[in-house]
């Protein structure tokens, strides 16, 4: 079971786990640009693929290294969630 992380357990240098979802179908060579993370497509007939990554105790920077890497290669950002 996921738990939403409290906003006061955020901090610039804590290590989290973040899901991040976008549009499209993000390689499996994503995995030898950043370290411990996990990427799941999820497709159907009917809707273009949805990639989830997630990563295994990242910070801010690391998060913001892979959101900035995400917008560069055009792939639009449906949410980002920070999980226990």
């Amino acid at each position: 079971m996921i738990f939403p992380v409290s906003p006061s357990e955020i901090g610039m240098a804590s290590q989290n786990t973040y899901l991040i979802r976008v549009r499209g179908n993000v390689s499996a060579r994503w995995l030898e640009y950043f370290d411990d993370i996990s990427i799941v497509v999820s497709t159907s007939a009917d809707s273009p693929p949805i990639s989830t990554i997630c990563t295994h105790g990242a910070d801010q920077s690391a998060l913001l290294g892979i959101l900035t890497r995400l917008y560069t290669f055009g792939y639009p950002i449906f949410s980002v969630e920070c999980i226990k």
